[in-house]
């Protein structure tokens, strides 16, 4: 009985171990910083539960990543008047087994908040402590700080 047990449990690990290869789903995104007086601020998204989050979603089958980041860009935070700079950095969130490609946005409109959540600009510097997911903080942490 208990080797069938050990069995089964190294069997889960294995699966794990296997399924953290193979990615569900890519993702694309849009990073928009700021100047203010002496600090740098980051566009987030604040969500009903109170953490933040960078704009990004999924990319659908029939559009680029450049595409999918300008669209998610415009949907979540409202700013309409957008253009796609650079690509920063591919990252890999293994937990959530997710590609994400983030860009920086220029824009020269204000916000116009379309969606139930709020837009908020956060201190570059205090924004790793207030990312919903590791892989942001992470992100952050290595290519914009």
């Amino acid at each position: 009985m208990k080797t069938i047990k050990k069995r089964q449990k190294t069997l889960e690990v294995w699966k794990k171990k296997i399924a953290s290869f193979f990615w569900l789903d890519d993702c694309a995104g849009g990073i928009s910083i700021r100047e203010r007086k002496w600090k740098r601020e980051i566009l987030c998204v604040l969500h009903r539960d109170g953490s933040y989050m960078l704009p990004k979603w999924q990319v659908k089958r029939w559009e680029s990543f450049a595409d999918a980041a300008l669209r998610e860009f415009r949907e979540e935070t409202g700013i309409q008047n957008v253009a796609l700079w650079e690509q920063i950095a591919t990252i890999r969130d293994r937990i959530r087994r997710k590609k994400i490609l983030f860009f920086s946005m220029k824009h020269g409109e204000t916000m116009t908040n379309i969606r139930d959540e709020a837009i908020m600009w956060v201190e570059l510097e205090k924004s790793p402590q207030k990312m919903k997911h590791e892989s942001e903080r992470k992100f952050i942490e290595k290519y914009l700080l």
